[in-house]
């Protein structure tokens, strides 16, 4: 039987949200009549897709298996990238996809590499995956900023405030988390090959 590390619940919680991230942004993309929005709409769900196979790759390798967890907020979320009535900026902004321009408010991924005990493969694949992931922040930002452009809007009035900012960064810190203590408590070992 395999030891379960520390960080099983980690790479869990990443492979399901970036699964549920590839079927959002597919979805979205099959709707968007914007040819921009939905080139930045594939890039960002090849993205997601590609780690959700990662993860669950590595955790494979580890001698586990994805454990799925529901997100009561994915439903939700699905309804407004396929909503015909929401503009792609109104999307945007309420599935809170736009970062801070000055990158103020903390950042979700700066806990990730406190545990020690990461192996040197998990490492590279986190290292990657977050890299990406910011970059994914920067392209969906720059594609509000030019939708707001294109409407003649302010940024800075469509976007969140700091404060809202700060706290989102705050509560997707604390439930990313509980899932990894939840997750973590409850994976086990794949069955001998």
């Amino acid at each position: 039987m395999n030891t379960k590390p520390s960080y099983l619940g980690l790479l869990n919680a990443i492979a399901m949200g970036e699964r549920n991230g590839a079927e959002l942004f597919n979805c979205w993309s099959s709707v968007t009549t914007n040819p921009e929005v939905c080139a930045v709409l594939h890039t960002v769900a090849l993205r997601e897709a590609e780690h959700a196979v990662a993860f669950e790759k590595r955790i494979d390798e580890l001698g586990f298996g994805v454990m799925p967890r529901i997100d009561a907020q994915h439903d939700a979320k699905m309804t407004i990238a396929a909503s015909a009535t929401l503009s792609d900026r109104q999307k945007l902004e309420q599935l809170k996809l736009i970062r801070s321009p000055n990158g103020s408010g903390g950042d979700v991924f700066d806990t990730m590499f406190e545990n020690k005990d990461i192996d040197p493969v998990t490492g590279g694949l986190l290292g990657r995956y977050i890299a990406e992931e910011r970059d994914t922040g920067r392209l969906l930002t720059g594609c509000h900023g030019a939708l707001c452009a294109a409407e003649g809007t302010h940024v800075s009035a469509a976007s969140p405030s700091m404060e809202d900012l700060a706290q989102q960064v705050a509560d997707a810190g604390r439930h990313l988390a509980d899932l990894v203590r939840c997750i973590g408590a409850s994976l086990t070992p794949v069955a001998a090959r």
